[in-house]
Order: C-alpha cells, then structure tokens, then sequence
C-alpha cells in the first residue's frame, strides 16, 4: 500500500481554536498598539531593549552606524525570530511574528515622524541623541522625514495584516502533512 501525503483541516469549524484566541489576544493586542502609538505599552519595553542593545552592539562601527544599530537592532531580534519559526515549520507562530515586525515598523515610524519636531521623550532626556534627526540630517532627508515615516508606517500595516492572514490559514490548516494510508 503506497503513502500519501496530504494537508487536512484541523477540528470542527476548520479552526485549531487555541491558535484562533492566540491570534485573536496577541494579535488584537499588537493591532491596539499600532492604532494607539501616543502611549507606552508592555511590547515597547522588550522594542526599547532590542533597540538600545543595537547602539551598544555596533557603536563600535562608528557614530552614524551606531545610531543606525537601535532601530537595525529592533528589526533584528523579531525578523531573526520569524526566520527561525519559519525554518522550523513553525508557520503560524511565524505569522504571529509578522505581526509583531508591524508593529515595530510602525513604532519606528512614529520616531522617523519626530525627527523634525524632536517632542518625544527619549531614555536620555535632554542628553540623548535623537537617532531620526542625526540620520535624516546626515543624509540630508530631515525634509522628507515625514513622507519616509508615512511609508514604513504603511510597511508596517501592510507586514502586520499578512501576519494575520498565514495566522488565519495556519490556524486552518496543518502545518505540516499527515499521512494518509
């Protein structure tokens, strides 16, 4: 008898429900942080490590590129965690993760957006350097600082919504093959 392998839908429904709630949980939550960036969330503080890690990491490399290395650095650790989820056949939890890259694209928006006003708070305070302001002045795009946040804004958004969309199929659908005698 030959073997054949082939992708079935999980339980009543077509949803695997546990994943469905964790979509609904993680991924509402990261959704609110995205439409309510005014304020600081959980998600924000594991963001600020991730970022501030990268300035120490690269600074090595020179003042601009160690500016650069926070928001590499914030890119860095979840795309590394999606690259990792994917190769494992981990899919929805990479979708999850997508969702989270999103969210960080738009975070990183919100600080590109500052660049001219300089109103945020930083960790540093008056001391600080705001990474957005150096980068856009040394590459003289301060003044198109705010179109380049609309655009990684959108990214973000757009990363975001796929994530949940493989979450919907993975959620649906096996992951991986089951076997069929």
């Amino acid at each position: 008898m030959r073997n054949v392998v082939a992708h079935s839908p999980k339980q009543i429904f077509f949803f695997d429900w546990t994943k469905l709630v964790s979509l609904i949980l993680i991924g509402g939550y990261l959704f609110y942080c995205m439409t309510h960036t005014d304020r600081w969330h959980i998600i924000d503080g594991a963001n600020t490590v991730f970022h501030e890690a990268g300035h120490l990491i690269l600074r090595f490399m020179g003042i601009f590129v160690g500016v650069l290395g926070g928001t590499l650095f914030q890119l860095a650790v979840p795309i590394t965690c999606f690259i990792s989820a994917w190769w494992g056949l981990k899919r929805f939890e990479a979708s999850i993760i997508a969702i989270w890259i999103g969210q960080n694209l738009v975070n990183i928006s919100v600080y590109m957006d500052d660049a001219i006003g300089r109103n945020l708070q930083l960790l540093g305070g008056d001391y600080s350097i705001h990474d957005w302001y150096y980068l856009f002045t040394h590459t003289n795009l301060l003044e198109k600082s705010h179109q380049i946040a609309t655009v990684v804004h959108g990214l973000g958004f757009l990363v975001a919504i796929a994530g949940v969309l493989y979450a919907l199929y993975y959620a649906a659908f096996d992951e991986g093959s089951v076997i069929v005698e």
